[in-house]
């Protein structure tokens, strides 16, 4: 019996199983939208009109939408700074409420009471369109108990002044020195100072819709294509690449964008290859490179 008791205690045990650990799960960074917010809202009553300005702080304040109730029903979308504002005929009333909702959905809302000076501050807007080159035309309103013949002083970008008419309207077409920021600021008849109203002068870089070479008579080859822009009229087209003729040629664009350049090769090798275009806008935005393939018959 007792030897049976040893031979059992000498037996082996099984080993036991190992347990795995479990797996830690590597989380993505995830992004939480915010909720857009209300920075600012004002209601003021300035002679027969209602002005109400504000501005919201969100990740894309152009996607995102104010709705104005109270005294006035209105939607309006925020500028890319957040600015908003919405003017209408004086309606009446105390209270605007407004609720900003982004493109996720999210909102924010806020109300101002109506203020009733007896004589409010100018409010001033700014738009701008493009004409040829460089220049802009800056129009807008002044917003006030007399609006006519007002100094609209403009900086920044572009300088100058304009005058409103009885209305307060004024349109001035000058001559920007670049791209950016254009401010407009105005003083009525009582010194009492405006908000200072912007706009930004952007533009996007020109680009070619096409570009080809071909052959004509007695060598000669014909480099044609068209170019997009605000104001394509005037604008230099740069040539390069391979084929050593071309180095350093240039044309000019058509009214129209469309560009023609004649050149004769030399009839060898180092005028073989891929051709590239080029152009710089007036306001100093370069085009992609545009390319095509020259080959002269009998090389």
């Amino acid at each position: 019996m007792f030897g049976l008791f040893q031979r059992s205690r000498r037996a082996s045990r099984p080993s036991p199983t190992p347990r795995s650990r479990p797996a830690v799960e590597q989380l993505e960074d995830r992004l939480c939208p915010a909720a857009p917010m209300f920075m600012g809202l004002s209601a003021t009553h300035i002679s027969n009109f209602l002005v109400v300005s504000g501005n919201v702080m969100d990740e894309s304040p152009t996607t995102a939408q104010v709705a104005l109730n109270g005294a006035v029903s209105a939607t309006v979308t925020p500028d890319a700074n957040g600015h908003f504002e919405y003017i209408a005929a004086w309606p009446g009333g105390t209270v605007v409420s407004a609720t900003v909702t982004d493109a996720e959905n999210l909102t924010d809302g806020t109300s101002a009471t109506i203020q009733n000076p007896s004589n409010a501050n100018p409010y001033l807007t700014l738009s701008v369109t493009y004409g040829q080159q460089k220049q802009v035309t800056l129009s807008g309103r002044v917003y006030d108990e007399s609006p006519g013949g007002l100094t609209v002083n403009l900086g920044g970008m572009v300088s100058g002044t304009a005058t409103t008419d009885s209305q307060g309207f004024f349109s001035v077409t000058l001559t920007a020195s670049g791209l950016g920021m254009v401010s407009a600021t105005v003083a009525d008849s009582t010194m009492h100072q405006s908000n200072q109203a912007s706009v930004t002068l952007v533009s996007v870089k020109p680009r070619f819709e096409s570009f080809i070479c071909q052959e004509l008579p007695g060598g000669w080859y014909r480099f044609t294509g068209k170019v997009l822009d605000e104001s394509v009229g005037g604008l230099t087209i740069y040539f390069g690449g391979t084929p050593m003729s071309l180095m350093g040629k240039s044309t000019t664009a058509q009214a129209d964008g469309e560009f023609t350049f004649d050149l004769r090769l030399n009839g060898t090798s180092t005028d073989e290859g891929t051709a590239w275009a080029q152009v710089t806008d007036w306001w100093g935005k370069t085009s992609d490179n545009a390319f095509c393939d020259v080959h002269q018959t009998g090389v």
